[in-house]
C-alpha cells in the first residue's frame, strides 16, 4: 500500500537518545558547540536514525518489516536538527518500498526497503561498551579493517521506534553497528555518511558486523567500506574538512609592527573563532588590550584569549548575544577605542526561491543584532573609535544562492552608518570601515574536500 505523507523535527534530545543506543556520538550529531564549527554549522541527525524512523513510520502504515531483505539508504544531503522533515513513501513493488525524505530548505534522503520471511532467532547481547571517536587520515582510513560487536538496549530501542518491535532484533542491531563504524571508527570523527546497501541473510546469527575499507579515492575524499556477518553490504563515507583553524598568535604577530595598536582597547564582537578571532590575535599582537565575546563558544574564546596572554598579550574573553540586548553584561575597564563587529549566524546558500526565513535569520545579527550593540556599547567607547562591521563583496557581485544575505549585509552598512552619524553627534570621532570582503578562509567557507579563499588576518590588516 501506499502510505500518506508523515513529518516530524529531530530534536537534541532526540539525537541524544539515538546516540546512546547506536553507540555513534560523533560531535557532528551531538554537539551544537562543536558541530557550530563543521561543516553544516549545526548537528545533523544521523542518517540510520532516519532510516529506522522511516521503518517505523512503514510499520505503523501497514507494512510489518518482521525481517529486512535488503536495505537501499542514498543520504544526498544533510538533515539537521529541529528542520521539519516530511516522509512521502510509495509501493515499488512487491514486498519493497520507496521513501524519499525532504526538507525545506535541503535535498532528499533517498531510502528503499525489501522484506522477507520471518529470519532465524538471535539473543540480544544488550549494548556494546562506549568507544572513543577516532580520527584517520588517508593512510589509515585506505587500510582501515576490524569488528564491531553487534546488540543494543532494546529498552531505548522500543522508546525510539515504539512500532518496530516485529524487527529482527539482528538486523536492528546491524544497522545500529553500521552508524557506529562510520562515525566512530572510519572514517571516524571527521566522516559523513552518504550511503548504504545492505542484503540480510535470514538464516544466520553472528556476533559481529566486520568492516574494512574496499576503495578510498583520495580526490573525492570518499571511502567505500565493505560489511560483512548476517549480511553483506557497502557503506560509502566522505571525510568532511576539520574546523578551519586561524594563524598561530605568534605568525600573525610577526606580520605586525611592534606597538602598532598600543594603547587601544578593542572589542571583538563574535571573537572566538574565524574573523573574529584572527582580528583578536592581530589587534593584540600590536599591543591592544582585547576583550574577545562568545554566544555558545565559551572554550574557543578562552582558547583565543590564552594564546594571546601566554605570548605576552592582554586578552579577556566576555559572554554576548546580540540578539538579546536585555541581558548586555555590563562592559568594565578602560573606553574602547576598536570595536569589530564579527558576529554572524551559519551562512548558507539558499535556493532559487527567496527564503523569508533566511532572510530574517540574518536580519536578526546583521541588522538588528549590529544595531542593538552598538547602542549598548556606545557609552564605553572612547573619543575616537574606530567601528570595524565586515560585510560581503556579494553585494557588488550577486551569486545565486546568497541574495538574502547581501540583502542583510546591504541594510547592516546601513545601520552602521546611522548608529555611527549618532555617535558622531554625540562628540566622537568615528572611523567606519566597512570592507565587502571576498571569501576568506573560516568556519564559514569550510567544504569537503577543503577551504579556499583569503587569509582573514591578511584580510584585516590591510584594512586597519
Amino acid at each position: 500500500m501506499t502510505s500518506a505523507a508523515t513529518s516530524r523535527h529531530f530534536t537534541l534530545q532526540d539525537q541524544l537518545a539515538f546516540a546512546a543506543l547506536s553507540g555513534d556520538r560523533n560531535p557532528i550529531h551531538v554537539d551544537p558547540v562543536q558541530a557550530r564549527r563543521l561543516l553544516f554549522g549545526a548537528p545533523v541527525v544521523h542518517g540510520m536514525h532516519l532510516v529506522l524512523w522511516s521503518l517505523d513510520r512503514l510499520s505503523t502504515a501497514g507494512h510489518r518489516p518482521e525481517a529486512l531483505s535488503r536495505v537501499e539508504a542514498k543520504f544526498d544531503s544533510a538533515i539537521l536538527v529541529d528542520e521539519k522533515v516530511t516522509m512521502e513513501p510509495a509501493d515499488i513493488g512487491t514486498g519493497a518500498v520507496g521513501v524519499r525524505l525532504r526538507s525545506a530548505r535541503r535535498g532528499a534522503v533517498r531510502l528503499r526497503f525489501a522484506f522477507d520471511a520471518a529470519p532465524a532467532s538471535w539473543r540480544n547481547p544488550g549494548p556494546p561498551a562506549p568507544e572513543p571517536c577516532r580520527e584517520l587520515g588517508s593512510a589509515a582510513i585506505a587500510a582501515a579493517a576490524g569488528s564491531v560487536p553487534l546488540g543494543y538496549d532494546a529498552a531505548g530501542f522500543a522508546a525510539l521506534f515504539p512500532a518496530l518491535g516485529g524487527l529482527a532484533a539482528r538486523q536492528a542491531a546491524w544497522l545500529l553497528a553500521s552508524t557506529r563504524i562510520v562515525g566512530m571508527r572510519v572514517p571516524g570523527l571527521h566522516s559523513i555518511f552518504t550511503g548504504l546497501q545492505a542484503s540480510f541473510d535470514p538464516a544466520t546469527t553472528v556476533a559481529g558486523l566486520d568492516y574494512r575499507t574496499l576503495d578510498w579515492d583520495d580526490r573525492f575524499q570518499l571511502a567505500t567500506i565493505a560489511l560483512s556477518g548476517g549480511g553483506e553490504g557497502q557503506a560509502t563515507a566522505l571525510l568532511r574538512p576539520a574546523p578551519v583553524g586561524q594563524r598561530r598568535f605568534a605568525d600573525i604577530a610577526a606580520q605586525v609592527a611592534s606597538g602598532r595598536f598600543a594603547g587601544a582597547s578593542a572589542l571583538i564582537v563574535g571573537g572566538s573563532r574565524g574573523l573574529g578571532e584572527a582580528g583578536a590575535k592581530l589587534l593584540a599582537a600590536g599591543g591592544a588590550r582585547v576583550t574577545l565575546t562568545y554566544r555558545d563558544g565559551r572554550q574557543d574564546a578562552e582558547r583565543v584569549a590564552a594564546e594571546i596572554n601566554e605570548a605576552g598579550g592582554r586578552a579577556a574573553t566576555m559572554r554576548l548575544d546580540v540578539t538579546a540586548p536585555d541581558r548586555v553584561p555590563a562592559m568594565d575597564g578602560a573606553p574602547f577605542t576598536h570595536l569589530l563587529f564579527c558576529a554572524a549566524p551559519r551562512i548558507r546558500k539558499g535556493s532559487a526561491d527567496f527564503d523569508s526565513g533566511l532572510s530574517a535569520t540574518y536580519a536578526e545579527v546583521f541588522v538588528r543584532g549590529l544595531e542593538q550593540l552598538l547602542a549598548a556599547a556606545e557609552p564605553h567607547l572612547a573619543g575616537e573609535v574606530t567601528l570595524l562591521v565586515p560585510s560581503t563583496v556579494y553585494i557588488d557581485r550577486p551569486e545565486a544562492g546568497f541574495t538574502e544575505y547581501a540583502a542583510a549585509k546591504s541594510a547592516g552598512e546601513a545601520a552602521a552608518e546611522r548608529a555611527a552619524e549618532r555617535i558622531r553627534t554625540g562628540g566622537r570621532k568615528v572611523r567606519l570601515l566597512q570592507p565587502r570582503f571576498g571569501r576568506l578562509r573560516t568556519d564559514q567557507t569550510a567544504q569537503v574536500g577543503g577551504s579556499d579563499g583569503a587569509d582573514a588576518a591578511d584580510a584585516l590588516l590591510a584594512v586597519l
